[in-house]
């Protein structure tokens, strides 16, 4: 799972997907029965309400007792997606 929320935000990062990615996420755990009170309205958000997702996604995080990637870690692996593009 982590590696999955390190490869959203480095895709964030780059450019090639949006918050609302993080609302996919938050339905795919929830989908796979994960629990937490900010994931449930993470999940619940609609594409007008996408500058809420960020926030929500890092209290669903701390929530699931998951901590946010360090931005090196982040960096680093949009570093492999701009390499696989070479």
């Amino acid at each position: 799972m982590i590696e999955q929320i390190i490869q959203l935000l480095a895709k964030i990062e780059l450019g090639k997907t949006t918050e609302i990615n993080f609302i996919s996420w938050a339905v795919e755990n929830l989908q796979n029965g994960k629990e937490a009170p900010s994931l449930v309205l993470l999940a619940g958000l609609h594409s007008n309400e996408k500058d809420q997702a960020k926030s929500l996604f890092e209290k669903a995080l701390s929530e699931m007792n998951l901590s946010y990637p360090d931005q090196q870690t982040v960096l680093m692996e949009a570093a492999k997606f701009i390499a696989k593009d070479i």
